[in-house]
This record gives C-alpha cells, sequence and structure tokens, in this order.
C-alpha cells in the first residue's frame, strides 16, 4: 500500500503545529501594541536591521515593524492552508498538493532567515539558539521533500527509459490441417 501523505508533509505538518501558535502569538503582539512591538527586544532588532538597510526614518520603523508581523501572519495563513489540504487529503485519500507545501516551506523559511542576522547581532544567546532552533526545524522539511521529489523524478525517469514492446501479442492459431481434422 502506498502512503497517502510523503514523509516531507507530515514533518512539516509536525513542525507547523509548533510554528503556527508562536508566531500568531508573536504576530498579534506586535500588532496590538501601541509602539509596534518595539519592546519586544528580537523584533525590535529585527526592524532595526532593516530600517538602517533601507535608510527609513522613525515613521518607516514602524511600518517595518507592522510588515515584519504581517508577514509572519502570511506565514501562519499558508500553514493553516497547508493543514486544511493534509485534512482533505487524507479524507480524499490523495497525496497533499505540492503547491501547497511549497508556499509554506519557502515562506517560514523567507521569515526565519529575514530574522536570523537581527538576532545574531543583538548578541543574545537565547534569541540566537530560537532562531537557530527554528532554522533547523525547518531544514528538515525542506531536505526530505526535495529528497523525495528527487527519488520520484529518478522513478519516473527510469521507468519512462525501459524498452517498450508495441508489437501485439500474437494468438496461437492452430494449424490448418488440425482443424480439418477435427
Amino acid at each position: 500500500m502506498k502512503n497517502l501523505i510523503p514523509l516531507g508533509a507530515v514533518n512539516l505538518l509536525l513542525v507547523s503545529v509548533y510554528l503556527v501558535p508562536v508566531w500568531t502569538k508573536d504576530a498579534l503582539r506586535v500588532l496590538n501594541s501601541p509602539f509596534g512591538g518595539l519592546h519586544d527586544r528580537s523584533h525590535a532588532a529585527a526592524v532595526g536591521l532593516i530600517r538602517e538597510f533601507l535608510g527609513l526614518g522613525i515613521d518607516g520603523m514602524l511600518v517595518v515593524s507592522q510588515v515584519l508581523a504581517g508577514l509572519k501572519l502570511l506565514v501562519v495563513a499558508a500553514m493553516v492552508a497547508f493543514y486544511i489540504d493534509v485534512i482533505r487529503a487524507v479524507a480524499e485519500r490523495r497525496e497533499p498538493d505540492r503547491a501547497t507545501i511549497d508556499t509554506a516551506l519557502t515562506l517560514a523559511f523567507i521569515s526565519v532567515l529575514i530574522l536570523a542576522p537581527s538576532a545574531l547581532m543583538i548578541n543574545d544567546h537565547e534569541l540566537a539558539r530560537t532562531v537557530a532552533t527554528q532554522i533547523m526545524l525547518l531544514c528538515g522539511p525542506i531536505i526530505v521533500t526535495m529528497f523525495e521529489r528527487d527519488a520520484e523524478r529518478r522513478a519516473r525517469s527510469a521507468q519512462s527509459s525501459l524498452p517498450v514492446s508495441h508489437e501485439q501479442p500474437v494468438a496461437y492459431e492452430e494449424p490448418a490441417e488440425q482443424r480439418l481434422a477435427a
């Protein structure tokens, strides 16, 4: 029996169970804060780094803060869409949609990589450990998904390279003399 859900999708599902509540809480705290979440050291460091890179003022800093929180909510929405797709896939006995898996993985990895340099720059060991953990959590489903797709591609190419016989099977016919004798 073939597995309905690939291992990479199961791995992403487990990672999403951790990331969805954590990132939802972080994003909503920033969006509801009168200070744009700048009281949070990790978020303030990321906003400061992006603000300096883009050359923005104080107003731009608040906008960047809101955009980063929105990015986290976008990743959460992609992961929730992935949850729904996995539930539907199990109910319909099919594989989850690859585009949903790719979108959730890509958005989550980009989001973590945006936050990683700022976490390393502020010299906060606990924050660096948290970001490194999130990077490693996301690397698991990415690597497994890449290997699964490569194995599928190789299996398809090996199957298509097999010689295919287009000859029709020959039915056995009795010699005419035996048919007449009977």
